[in-house]
């Protein structure tokens, strides 16, 4: 255990593990976007290599703001990058406060699209890989609609989808013009109603995209041209048959469109009943349009009515066709993972928690909550789980836990989670909520979370700042806990280990005939070589690519379905 002073206020003591190449107290991030006064969200977004955007939403008074920091994977910040992070919002008086409409061209570029109030409607931008600014200052105007949600997804050659109002989807240029060929008023989407209504968008792979509104539930895909995509019903996939409850469907949900491989989607929306608790609606349908096969024409009922659902639903892509459904349940958090064909591995509402755990749900500006769950999906297809707690004194402090794919403990950590940071209140009085939490693509973790220190006289807004930190889990240490071998899967330590550039060989033991992968990573988690393996039984395993890698840390990880296993290597010269 470490501990660090940082001012009279403010004490952080970490007791997990943090990663070998960033600050054992975590690392600032930066202040409040654009100069507000605090954050609302923060969330990240993996580039090539292990690098990552990580966006922050702030808000100060009336008006919000986005802010953007390039980081890599040993915490530094991206070359050319400002300390501070780039403005995404400070040109506008007035700027939504959601986490829809950030998206990545294909030429690395960040697109920030957002509501704005003065003159309302929808606009658009990005920040180049090098923090360079897009030609326009401000966001080029999409459309006039009234304020309403938005969201974005990228197309090709550089340019995006823009949906706003959840009815009127754009495809723009980086010169903040309308794609050629397609229609001056974009492409409408009507739904029963006729009012606006969230939806999200999803890239179809083939430089079209997939468009979900969610007060039907509907979808459709079109193609880079504006046309429906062939072989799609004219007024888009109807998700569900079971219009009983008025067509009244809630869609503010935190990602409610995810891929399910390369051929399919899900789509989840939140049902009200009669009563006031409501429940969750899972469907999978083809990018052909047309719903799975196997699955109910109702959408799969994930909560029924008597369940408090709120709008924190989350859905997470496993992997391997399947989703985890993340809610909270009466308060608590709660989730299911739903494999490709419909059925369920494990509780149907399995607890996010340890037995006994104190929980506190995150929250942001006014004590609103925060509208997702802190998780994200590890490479062996689990969960890493982040949740603020308090201990008997009322100290908020963070913990992260890593799940199966069964929605159970990882036996090779602490069934209670890992303490990361723990901050005490001092005179000044300080307030610490946690961000997000996000996968790094070996099995540890980033963490992100929000100091907001009391103002002090003769101010009268006090200062907000984002700190992250990088973890692994016991399984990527020299001295993992004891725990009994996997009886799907076991992959025995590499050997030589260190490797001055010999192969590298392991052993996979298989206890079925189902496909497993095999793979040598990076330390920022990029796949630099994978062999396949079916079959029961032992399997011996070799690396000759360690002869041509640099010096350093590298893993090997072992993944099925339902199971998987990681091991350190090393390697010098």
């Amino acid at each position: 255990m470490r501990r660090i002073v940082f001012t009279t206020v403010l004490v952080w003591i970490v007791t997990g593990a943090a990663h070998a190449q960033w600050p054992a107290n975590g690392k600032y991030l930066m202040g409040a976007p654009n100069g507000h006064n605090h954050s609302r969200y923060v969330q990240m977004f993996d580039l090539p290599g292990g690098e990552f955007y990580v966006v922050a939403v702030g808000r100060g008074g009336t008006s919000n703001g986005h802010g953007l920091q390039r980081l890599r994977p040993n915490g530094e910040i991206e070359p050319g990058w400002p300390v501070t992070g780039v403005s995404l919002g400070s040109f506008q008086v007035a700027i939504s406060p959601t986490l829809s409409g950030f998206t990545i061209d294909d030429s690395l570029c960040f697109w920030h699209s957002s509501t704005v109030t003065s003159p309302s409607g929808v606009g658009a931008h990005f920040v180049r890989p090098n923090a360079a600014p897009s030609p326009s200052t401000s966001l080029w105007r999409v459309t006039n609609t009234s304020l309403q949600w938005s969201d974005a997804a990228p197309g090709t050659a550089g340019d995006i989808y823009v949906v706003s109002a959840g009815t009127n989807l754009k495809r723009i240029d980086r010169g903040g013009a309308l794609k050629a060929g397609w229609p001056a008023s974009g492409v409408n989407f009507s739904n029963p109603n006729g009012s606006p209504t969230d939806a999200a968008l999803l890239p179809d792979g083939s430089g079209g995209v997939v468009w979900f509104q969610s007060i039907q539930p509907i979808v459709k895909r079109y193609d880079a041209s504006g046309l429906l995509h062939a072989g799609w019903p004219a007024t888009g996939l109807t998700l569900t048959n079971d219009l009983t409850d008025g067509n009244t469907f809630d869609g503010a949900l935190f990602r409610p469109l995810v891929r399910s491989g390369a051929s399919h989607c899900f789509a989840a929306w939140t049902m009200p009943y009669t009563s006031s608790p409501v429940g969750i609606r899972l469907q999978r349908f083809s990018l052909d349009g047309a719903l799975a096969s196997g699955w109910p024409a109702s959408g799969l009922e994930i909560a029924t009515a008597g369940v408090n659902v709120t709008e924190s639903v989350t859905l997470i892509e496993d992997g391997s066709d399947g989703v985890y459904v993340l809610w909270y349940k009466d308060g608590v958090p709660v989730g299911t993972h739903v494999l490709a064909d419909g059925s369920v591995l494990g509780s149907a509402q399995a607890p996010l928690l340890p037995a006994g755990a104190s929980f506190t749900r995150p929250t942001h500006f006014l004590a609103a909550p925060i509208p997702y769950l802190m998780a994200d999906r590890t490479p062996d297809g689990g969960l890493v789980f982040a949740w603020d707690e308090l201990d008997g004194s009322d100290v908020p402090r963070i913990r992260v836990r890593w799940l199966q794919p069964d929605l159970t403990p990882d036996q090779d950590e602490p069934s209670d989670g890992w303490l990361i940071v723990k901050a005490t209140q001092g005179p000044s009085g300080i307030n610490y909520t946690l961000r997000t939490v996000h996968s790094d693509g070996v099995g540890g973790a980033y963490v992100a979370w929000e100091v907001m220190r009391a103002a002090t006289p003769p101010e009268t807004i006090g200062e907000a700042e984002i700190w992250m930190t990088r973890i692994l889990p016991s399984a990527l240490l020299d001295t993992p806990r004891p725990a009994p071998v996997s009886a799907r899967l076991a992959l025995s330590a590499p050997r030589p280990n260190p490797t001055r550039g010999l192969v590298v060989s392991a052993e996979l033991s298989l206890a079925d005939d189902g496909p497993a992968f095999v793979e040598l990573l990076d330390v920022s988690g990029r796949v630099l070589a994978a062999r396949h393996v079916e079959g029961g039984g032992p399997h011996e395993i070799s690396f000759a690519e360690t002869a041509s890698v640099p010096v350093g840390l590298y893993f090997i990880r072992a993944r099925g379905l339902r199971a998987a296993q990681v091991r350190r290597i090393v390697v010098t010269r």
